[in-house]
């Protein structure tokens, strides 16, 4: 590809009106989404805005709990002995809750007098949420030279379950928080690539603030990355600008990080995304036009960005520590096409621990209801694309990167079902490509009906969707949560599953020993002291318990039950057990413990206390419910054997 080839096609410039005209109508659309948003969560069966007791869940539950202290003034502590009892959990070093102080701030500054903070909340983030839609606008806008274009993209994406899903089922996630920072910030990277001026500056200062806000925009911005360094090799009368964007970028995360300390302790300079960054900048000012073949050019970054990947893992340890069992993850599915093998020891603990629930693998049919008619869409876009560059023989940094990003998150979101959220928001901006250039041909007004028969599509199948929340109803929790305020003392210490454990800490303030923080090192080693001790014999249980300080411990049938591939005994590689393991004894024999006392029952829940000196076995003063009594199962169909 010669240089005018990649230089020759610039931005389209359309009128002033039409960009007026474009963004008051994403304005309305903005507001529609959002009031809609607000109405569907209030008719949702999980909501009550007079009691917020086990509205949140996992962790939802460990960001509420943040947030309420910050808009009750008391502020989020440095150190959370509470969330992670006995140690704590160095909230400020390894956490960031930005979301959470800014959610406290605009309550005590703007909520009603008495206004129930959960509901303020909720109406918070169904309108925050919903910003997403001005990014998708600007993106599609810009790249396809028309605000058409971006108004199709907007609505698309206004009408898919990653914008609309979530949110309405009670969902409190940093995503929601730092996506409209993410994607404003690929914006004006994009548009700063292509016209330079303060743009490139703009991009820095959004993208900073987002990954301040949510972990996983570093793993995002280096994707983004990925591509940029691909259109750098390959084009070279871009690579100017490129670099010039790139190095903005790298200088404001760079100084970013140095006051934000959940970045600064979590090395974010020499993470993988920056020294690529590094690399690219010293090979393009070193070499300037001495090496123009893009494979020297792909070489020299190749070997500099080796290097100080060496270097950094020598001088500061490696930063992907941090994120292993997300890697790890990766890996696994890809080893295995995305496909859970029925043996467990196959994988790692990281990868059995972490390939459930969002980061299960979608199926084709999930994949395409999803996105709703933005798939065929966006089909039809690429057509166009791919059809122009071919006759054209022309490069765009805009086009490039729109379908490089979103073929990557596609790949991704076939692999684990959370990157929806990055998949459905390139689809829909390249959807928008699909928006005729000349609207009032026969040809563009047919492109016109066919668009708004896929709108109309989308919005008939998400109104008739059938949307499950992933958390148990307040209904479930609120017997459990009142029965440990009760009968619990303020500083007893529970221990439960760590998606559960969250929720009891945000409704009792009872100090809990693990979480759902995977990035939390520390965590995930408890977590699998805890299942390794759990199905292992009472005695090794009840050492796991005085280790941690345990006074009571909430118990789940579905510890013993479930032997699907997203259970406990799966994640824990003990789908076969003896007769004497803790659990069973648990669920089936109560009676014969001698270091648990059972205190209370019902049948989604067990609570046993852990008891200092042991008890004679003998009856538990609780009826045998039918999820309990062993009669109603078989030792083969549990895989229980005697031992």
């Amino acid at each position: 590809m010669s240089s005018s080839e990649c230089s020759k096609f610039e931005p389209a410039t359309p009128s002033r009106l039409a960009w007026i005209g474009g963004f008051v109508l994403v304005c309305l659309v903005f507001a529609f989404m959002s009031r809609a948003k607000i109405l569907t969560l209030r008719n949702a069966p999980n909501y009550d805005p007079a009691d917020d007791t086990g509205l949140f869940w996992t962790e939802n539950a460990f960001h509420y709990r943040y947030a309420r202290m910050a808009a009750s003034g008391a502020g989020i502590p440095e150190v959370d002995t509470r969330m992670q009892h006995p140690e704590g959990m160095h909230v400020l070093r390894d956490e960031m809750p930005m979301m959470e102080r800014f959610a406290g701030l605009a309550y005590r500054r703007f909520a009603a007098q008495g206004a129930p903070f959960h509901v303020f909340l909720l109406t918070l983030v169904c309108i925050y949420s919903s910003l997403i839609i001005f990014p998708a606008y600007l993106l599609a806008a810009h790249a396809w030279g028309r605000p058409g274009a971006g108004l199709v993209a907007a609505l698309f994406y206004a009408l898919t379950y990653s914008f609309i899903g979530p949110v309405v089922l009670g969902s409190y996630v940093r995503q929601d928080f730092a996506l409209p920072f993410l994607f404003l910030g690929t914006h004006f990277f994009i548009a700063g690539a292509e016209t330079g001026g303060w743009r490139k500056w703009a991009a820095g200062a959004f993208t900073a603030f987002s990954f301040a806000s949510w972990h996983l925009s570093q793993f995002y911005y280096l994707v983004l990355l990925a591509g940029v360094i691909a259109l750098y090799v390959l084009c070279p009368a871009r690579r100017q600008r490129l670099a010039q964007s790139v190095a903005a970028m790298t200088l404001v995360l760079v100084g970013v990080s140095l006051f934000v300390q959940p970045l600064r302790s979590g090395g974010l300079p020499f993470s993988t995304a920056m020294l690529a960054g590094y690399a690219l900048l010293g090979a393009h000012y070193a070499l300037k036009e001495r090496a123009p073949a893009a494979w020297q050019r792909a070489l020299i970054f190749l070997a500099a960005f080796a290097a100080l990947s060496a270097l950094a893992a020598w001088l500061f340890g490696g930063h992907a520590e941090r994120y292993s069992h997300v890697y790890r993850l990766v890996l696994d599915k890809l080893r295995f096409l995305g496909a859970k093998p029925a043996d467990p020891s196959l994988l790692s603990f990281e990868s059995r621990v972490m390939w459930t629930s969002s980061f299960l693998s979608p199926s084709l049919e999930v994949m395409a209801r999803w996105m709703n008619g933005a798939w065929l869409a966006a089909a039809a876009a690429l057509a166009l694309v791919l059809r122009e560059g071919w006759r054209e023989r022309t490069v765009r940094p805009a086009g490039a990167l729109i379908l490089w990003m979103a073929a990557v998150f596609v790949v991704l979101f076939a692999l684990i079902h959370r990157m929806d959220i990055f998949a459905s928001f390139f689809v829909c901006v390249l959807a928008g490509r699909a928006f005729p250039r000349n609207w009032r041909s026969a040809t563009g007004l047919a492109a016109l009906a066919a668009i708004a028969l896929l709108l109309g599509l989308s919005y008939r199948g998400l109104t008739q969707a059938y949307m499950v929340s992933g958390s148990p109803l307040p209904e479930r929790l609120k017997p459990l949560l009142q029965e440990i305020r009760r009968h619990t003392r303020p500083d007893d210490v529970i221990l439960a599953s760590f998606p559960l454990s969250p929720v009891i800490c945000a409704y009792t303030d009872r100090p809990v020993v693990i979480h759902s923080k995977f990035e939390n090192r520390r965590v995930r080693e408890k977590v699998r002291e805890f299942y390794a001790a759990l199905f292992g014999s009472e005695e090794d249980f009840f050492r796991f318990c005085r280790t941690y300080g345990v006074r009571y411990f909430v118990y789940d049938p579905t510890m013993l039950l479930n032997l699907s591939p997203e259970s406990m005994r799966y994640i824990a590689d003990r789908l076969d057990l003896a007769d004497d393991t803790a659990a069973v004894r648990l669920h089936l024999l109560p009676e014969s413990l001698a270091r648990f006392g059972l205190v209370y029952q019902s049948d989604q829940f067990r609570v046993f206390e852990v008891l200092d000196t042991p008890r004679a076995p003998g009856p538990v003063p609780f009826e045998r419910l039918p999820i309990y009594d062993s009669r109603q199962f078989r030792r083969e169909e549990l895989r229980i054997r005697e031992h």
